[in-house]
């Protein structure tokens, strides 16, 4: 799922609706993103490893066409990342567009989702997320969106990683650490699970996304 950034979104309006100047900037690059803590306002954590840069993505991208949720843009050739040259484990959740090499401005977020969302309710009594056919399992990571007419159950927040823990059919717990105790939700709601897949990077690893994984929609 990709989520255009307040700042491009703004740009584009103010270019084509108002008569402002886009910035059309001259290349894009994709980049690796350990914590995203604000979709829209851009506020994310990029990783550092030794060996590290973002990619240029020139020349890798199919013709715009008919996406999920309207106009996409999706990759047409494999993104190689830079060799982890340090010790020790990054984990990526999700990949950013810039409009710079560094720096820069960061013009959408790609999480690395684990499957299609799924509409869930949450209880009070007991801290039960019910969700059929979830199909998740203890030890996955999974993040929350709000579904129109309903607001969250009280104790979960759009924008955070929770760890699925306790599953039965179709119930189980969050918690805000693997393994860890469940949070208390302290009134019921209801919206979206959004399963992740993160990238586990370890030395030595080099990280790709093949070609047509990577795509970014007109939300």
């Amino acid at each position: 799922m990709s989520i255009l950034t307040t700042w491009i979104e703004d740009d584009i309006l103010d270019a084509y609706f108002d008569g402002g100047t886009p910035s059309d900037p001259a290349n894009c690059y994709a980049a690796l993103l350990e914590t995203v803590t604000d979709k829209q306002a851009g506020t994310v954590g990029e990783t550092t490893y030794t060996g590290y840069a973002r990619v240029a993505l020139t020349g890798k991208w199919a013709a715009p066409a008919a996406g999920l949720n309207g106009r996409s843009l999706t990759t047409n050739a494999a993104v190689t990342f830079g060799q982890k040259t340090d010790a020790g484990t990054d984990t990526m959740i999700a990949l950013g567009i810039y409009d710079a090499l560094t720096g820069g401005n960061l013009m959408a977020v790609i999480m690395l989702d684990g499957g299609d969302p799924v509409p869930f309710t949450g209880e009070n009594t007991g801290d039960l997320i019910t969700a059929p056919g979830h199909g998740l399992a203890d030890d996955d990571r999974v993040r929350l969106a709000d579904i129109a007419g309903a607001t969250l159950p009280t104790g979960l927040a759009t924008d955070t990683t929770y760890w699925v823990i306790s599953t039965s059919g179709i119930t189980f717990q969050l918690s805000a650490t693997q393994g860890g105790t469940a949070i208390t939700l302290t009134g019921d709601g209801a919206g979206m699970i959004l399963p992740l897949s993160p990238k586990d990077v370890t030395q030595d690893d080099t990280p790709e996304f093949a070609s047509g994984s990577i795509e970014v929609g007109l939300d």
